[in-house]
């Protein structure tokens, strides 16, 4: 099936590299989100193209480890400057 996303209108706002990074991460997330909304339904991932399957695998790979980078970092933000620096002293053991 083949499919693509190059109407005049795509086309206009990908003719610099930051209108396709913009572009690309729009698709992402309209991806990812339609996964995480359809991976409860059975049969789902036997349907999935290998190349998606591999993408998507990844990217919840990177997405846990995004939220944990947010998770930690708002845990810092609550600390006292006191806590914070023995946090950053501690950080290499």
């Amino acid at each position: 099936m083949p499919c693509s996303d190059w109407g005049q209108a795509a086309y206009e706002d990908s003719k610099t590299i930051s209108g396709l990074q913009k572009r690309n991460d729009k698709l992402a997330r309209m991806l990812c989100h339609t996964l995480e909304n359809c991976s409860h339904l059975q049969g789902v991932e036997k349907r999935l193209s290998p190349e998606t399957k591999e993408w998507w695998a990844e990217h919840q790979v990177l997405d846990a480890k995004e939220r944990e980078k947010e998770l930690l970092a708002s845990a810092i933000a609550k600390l006292s400057p006191e806590e914070r620096k023995a946090v950053n002293k501690n950080k290499g053991l």
